[in-house]
């Protein structure tokens, strides 16, 4: 349809900026997230978009035109009706985590976690965050920074290694004292000296 309406250059220059964009985050990298795409999302909307009208102004007779648009708007109601379900259920998932990390952030006050601290292991950044605390990680996404300068770190100020309560804590923090943190699903492990 680009080709017979002369607009292959409009049509092909942001799909190809799509793809370009796609590659790295489906190809090149261990992990990802929708929201990765989204610049690739709205490169693809104007032709998409084109195409949709061009597809509706092809159809001949008024009547099947009428027809035609009315299924557009049908379909298009529908998708935006799913996609506030699912915001509604993100809003509310990321509420509740939140709330998780705010809870993490106080017990960890309670067990002495006063700026300047050091948060590490699983959901640092965040719960570093509600706690007034840096965080760092010797591992997975968010890594940072090794073992031995976190241990170094570690006996200077209060810090705390976060880790799944059924997972047990992380390899660096083997003799840390564990404290559970309720409601949180987490545990934390303290050195001794703050523990």
């Amino acid at each position: 349809m680009a080709w017979r309406t002369r607009r292959v250059a409009v049509t092909v220059l942001p799909v190809a900026c799509a793809a370009a964009l796609s590659v790295p985050y489906l190809l090149l990298i261990d992990y990802s997230a929708p929201r990765f795409l989204l610049p690739a999302y709205a490169l693809l909307a104007v032709p998409l978009a084109t195409l949709a009208a061009d597809g509706v102004r092809a159809v001949g007779r008024p009547r099947l035109r009428a027809v035609a648009v009315a299924l557009a708007v049908v379909a298009l109601v529908l998708h935006l009706g799913t996609q506030a379900v699912v915001l509604g259920r993100n809003v509310a998932d990321a509420r509740a985590t939140a709330g998780q990390y705010r809870t993490a952030a106080s017990d960890l006050h309670r067990l002495g976690l006063a700026a300047p601290c050091l948060v590490s292991g699983e959901h640092a950044p965040p719960i570093g965050y509600y706690t007034g605390c840096a965080s760092a990680n010797v591992s997975g996404n968010n890594r940072d920074t090794g073992v031995p300068a976190l241990l170094r770190r570690a006996a200077r100020e209060p810090s705390a290694a976060l880790a799944r309560t059924r997972s047990g804590p992380p390899h660096y923090a083997r003799t840390w004292t564990s404290h559970r943190l309720p409601g949180t699903g987490l545990t934390a492990y303290l050195p001794a000296r703050h523990g």
